[in-house]
């Protein structure tokens, strides 16, 4: 059944750094259909390679069993550390496309669609990166939520009922691109999040930096001040 994307409002991230994390989620998604449209350009012979190795167009790295492309491709189910993220992200862009007929050109960077050779007339009426709000309609229509974050459960929270939660880790998978203050967002709302162990060194040092920053607080600062003609210190800290 065809959902009518533009009918819902966009969901709301509640998170501190909610554009950066976005702008890197989205990022996620922008690889996830260059997979998607190099594949179409493989031939017969290459893409049978691909599906001897388990790979799939529906979703990057391997997700299945060897397989034969006229049989089709089996479950999307990989197994390796980021499996939850790459069918989140699949699943989105299936969402997207199928049931909101959002082209999966869409999510490519201005710079990717001119070397994809797309006709910018499409997106000419857009300003910016127009992809994270169309991102939050999409989480708001698919998800039926209103809030959305990247930061997930802590042992002792409850799920808010009004809330989509991303998989740990939505935001980092191109960990090494990825600023110590997003991933300290995350770690200083649940100590015991999962990221990249790369991330999680950055957000930790992030944290211990600005630990220092609120130390030096305390230095005493002096300035002069003149009272009914008397000159004194006012020691702020």
């Amino acid at each position: 059944m065809r959902c009518y994307i533009y009918e819902y409002e966009p969901a709301i991230c509640i998170d501190v750094m909610a554009p950066l994390l976005l702008k890197y989620y989205v990022k996620k998604i922008e690889e996830g259909v260059k997979w998607k449209l190099s594949w179409d350009k493989l031939n017969a012979l290459q893409k049978q390679d691909c599906a001897n190795k388990g790979y799939q167009r529906y979703g990057q790295k391997t997700a299945s069993p060897p397989y034969k492309i006229e049989d089709g491709p089996p479950p999307f189910e990989p197994t390796h550390d980021k499996a939850e993220i790459e069918k989140q992200c699949a699943a989105l862009l299936e969402f997207a496309h199928n049931r909101c007929y959002i082209p999966e050109e869409y999510w490519l960077s201005a710079i990717a669609r001119a070397r994809a050779g797309v006709d910018e007339q499409m997106f000419s009426a857009h300003e910016g990166d127009f992809r994270i709000s169309m991102i939050l309609k999409v989480v708001a229509a698919m998800y039926d939520k209103k809030y959305c974050t990247f930061v997930p459960l802590g042992a002792t929270e409850v799920e808010r009922r009004d809330t989509y939660y991303f998989p740990a880790g939505a935001a980092f998978c191109n960990e090494k691109k990825c600023s110590g203050s997003a991933a300290a967002s995350i770690i200083s709302r649940n100590p015991r999040a999962v990221l990249p162990t790369y991330c999680m060194t950055k957000g930790i040092e992030y944290l211990g930096m600005q630990q220092l920053m609120l130390c030096d607080v305390q230095v005493i600062v002096r300035a002069s001040v003149q009272v009914g003609g008397v000159v004194g210190c006012v020691s702020g800290g």
